[in-house]
C-alpha cells in the first residue's frame, strides 16, 4: 500500500492501474482517473495533473536504460482514508513523491514483472522534479503527527511502515516525533532524490542508473535478447 500526505490532515491511498500502451503513445503517460473531476475542483485537478506528469516522468529516468525500453501508461486513483472528502490545498505539490512511487511500483510489479516490492506500506510527502530531485515542503511536523495517528488508529494491519520525504525537511522534525514514528514501527527515509529512495526501499534489487547498479558489460556471464541494449557500434 502507498499514501500520500497532501495537507496537514488528509491521507490518500494512491491506486495505480495500468493500462495498455498504443502504437504512437510517448513511452511514458501518467493520468489521473477521470471520476476525480467529481470530487477535486478544476483548479485542483490540473494542478494534480501536472504533478502526476512530472512524476511519472521521474519514475521513468529512475530505471536503468534496459528496463526504460518497456513503455508505460497508467491511470491514477485516490481514494480519502482518514475524511471524507479530499482536502488539496492551491499548489499542493508535496503529493508528486507519493505519486512517483506509485507508479515506479506498478511499473516494476506489472510491467517488468520484477520479484521484489517494497517490504512495508509506504507513507510519502514531498514535491519531485522530472530529474528526480525531491523538493522540500511545508507542514512536515503535522503530516509525520496524522501519519502517527492513523497508524495507531490501523495497527492491526500496519506494524511497521516506511515514511519517506525530502532530505531538506529532515531538520525540521524534533526529536520526540522521530522516536514516536519509529515507536509505531515507522522507518525514516529522508532524500534528496527519488533514487535514493528506492535504494532504500528496494536494497541491492534497485538497479537504476543515478545509483550505479546497472552494469553495461556484464564480464563472462553469458548474454540473453534482453542485454541487447548493451552492445553498440563504433566506426
Amino acid at each position: 500500500m502507498l499514501y500520500i500526505l497532501t495537507s496537514t490532515e488528509t491521507i490518500l491511498n494512491v491506486d495505480v492501474r495500468v493500462q495498455e500502451s498504443r502504437v504512437g503513445d510517448s513511452n511514458v503517460e501518467g493520468v489521473l482517473n477521470l471520476k476525480l473531476k467529481q470530487a477535486l475542483t478544476t483548479q485542483s485537478f490540473k494542478e494534480q495533473q501536472a504533478y502526476v506528469t512530472a512524476s511519472v516522468t521521474a519514475a521513468y529516468v529512475s530505471f536503468n536504460k534496459l528496463d526504460q525500453r518497456h513503455r508505460f501508461r497508467a491511470s491514477v486513483n485516490l481514494l480519502a482514508c482518514n475524511n471524507e472528502t479530499y482536502n488539496f490545498t492551491q499548489g499542493s505539490s508535496s503529493s508528486g513523491l507519493g505519486y512517483a512511487l506509485a507508479c515506479f511500483d506498478a511499473w516494476w510489479r506489472i510491467n517488468l514483472q520484477k520479484d521484489s516490492s517494497f517490504a512495508h506500506p509506504v507513507f510519502a510527502t514531498g514535491e519531485v522534479l522530472t530529474s528526480g530531485h525531491i523538493k522540500a515542503i511545508g507542514h512536515i511536523v503535522e503530516k509525520l503527527e496524522s501519519t502517527c495517528k492513523y497508524v495507531e488508529q490501523n495497527k492491526d494491519t500496519i506494524s511497521s511502515f516506511y515514511l519517506c520525504y525530502p532530505q531538506d525537511n529532515d531538520k525540521d522534525i524534533p526529536e520526540p516525533l522521530r522516536k514516536r514514528v519509529e515507536s509505531l514501527g515507522g522507518i525514516l527515509i529522508p532524500s534528496e532524490r527519488l533514487q535514493h529512495t528506492l535504494g532504500q526501499l528496494l536494497g541491492d534489487a534497485y538497479n537504476g542508473d543515478p545509483l550505479g547498479r546497472w552494469q553495461p558489460f556484464k564480464g563472462l556471464k553469458s548474454f540473453d535478447y534482453e542485454d541487447s541494449v548493451r552492445f553498440f557500434w563504433s566506426r
